[in-house]
């Protein structure tokens, strides 16, 4: 029965955990709920955006954004 509870108590705290994450990746408010494996994509890809635009300098603010172009095609991880 321990095992059980902590399984529980670590899935309660690994959801809120994503819940967090969520509220803070820029979203439209009609979109559904993302799953765990692509908010965790979409927080990847953004931060590799942001590393982007900060290495480069430029104003990526005209360019349109597409949630569902990053989370279908992400950078390669290493």
């Amino acid at each position: 029965m321990k095992a059980n509870d902590r399984e529980r108590n670590r899935m309660h705290h690994l959801n809120s955990a994503l819940d967090a994450l969520r509220s803070v990746l820029p979203t439209f408010p009609d979109d559904a709920k993302l799953t765990k494996i692509e908010t965790l994509r979409f927080a990847h890809n953004y931060i590799w955006a942001l590393t982007q635009n900060a290495l480069s300098r430029t104003d990526l603010s005209d360019i349109p954004y597409h949630r569902a172009t990053v989370l279908l095609h992400p950078p390669r991880l290493g």
